[in-house]
């Protein structure tokens, strides 16, 4: 409650005491619902204390941390992870790293601090979609420009097989600056084979 009520002083007696910020609310008992569950990070509303309480999280917390911050468009948040050692690559289970998620839902701010930091560009989840496939799939034109200005490669193909040109597609009348680029891309890389 310390870190919900913004207690900063409470908290930082609370880790030094030995308090895990780990550790998840429980599911039942006196916590109200929008409470249960939950890390002390997760409901820490100061950014003092969430600053305090990302330096004791698990790695596999700051990983999770970073990658629901990308997909938030949080770039702030993306930041503070990072400087807290979360790794920039780090995948969920089905394959979703940072990188994908702010692709996908049109971050282009997260998308530019997460390549400036050495995101991998042409990482992929298990479809085999990169970033530049999700964002073109997606209509998200900034992302695609910017993915392939930092050398994404238009090339590879999902497990549906096809390329993020192709998923591009149903954008043309809309979004042909990115439609322009993709196909520029695709020209470069069947002349590289």
């Amino acid at each position: 409650m310390a870190a919900v009520r913004g207690h900063v002083a409470v908290v930082k007696a609370l880790l030094a005491a030995g308090a895990r910020a780990d550790l998840r609310t429980s599911t039942d008992g006196e916590f109200p619902a929008e409470f249960k569950g939950k890390t002390a990070y997760e409901l820490a509303v100061a950014e003092p204390i969430r600053a305090l309480l990302l330096r004791q999280a698990s790695q596999g917390e700051k990983d999770k941390g970073l990658r629901k911050e990308a997909a938030n468009g949080r770039a702030l948040g993306v930041k503070r992870h990072l400087r807290a050692g979360a790794a920039i690559d780090a995948a969920s289970s089905n394959g979703f790293n940072a990188l994908l998620g702010a692709a996908i839902n049109g971050h282009a701010d997260v998308v530019e601090a997460l390549v400036a930091a050495g995101a991998d560009v042409d990482a992929e989840n298990e479809d085999g979609g990169t970033a530049l496939m999700l964002a073109a799939g997606s209509g998200h034109e900034a992302i695609v420009v910017a993915l392939l200005g930092s050398g994404a490669d238009a090339a590879p193909r999902n497990k549906n097989g096809k390329s993020a040109l192709d998923l591009s597609r149903k954008w043309q009348d809309r979004q042909w600056i990115m439609v322009e680029a993709l196909q520029k891309a695709a020209a470069r890389s069947k002349h590289e084979l």
